[in-house]
């Protein structure tokens, strides 16, 4: 018992030191979140773990009429995540 448990606290130790992607909870989560006013939609959605922040890069695909606006647009969908993945 004393030897499991120990092979647990190294693994769940070695998969915070080596980045690891989200699980597909929480990708899925993500990638269904609305963006907000002009996005259409999303590709190239890339998660990975750092202790206990997750990083997320994703293109966003926006109407072409909402490009003058891409920043507030991109913060838009920033919020959006962080609250999915809380």
């Amino acid at each position: 018992m004393i030897a499991y448990m120990g092979i647990q606290f190294a693994r769940d130790a070695m998969l915070e030191l080596v980045d690891t992607g989200l699980d597909e909870k929480e990708v899925r989560a993500i990638a269904t979140t609305e963006g907000g006013t002009g996005v259409m939609g999303l590709h190239e959605l890339r998660t990975r773990k750092m202790a206990d922040n997750a990083l997320v890069d994703a293109h966003i695909i926006v109407e072409p009429k909402s490009v003058c606006l891409r920043h507030y647009i991109a913060e838009a969908a920033r919020i959006a995540c962080s609250r999915a993945t809380m």
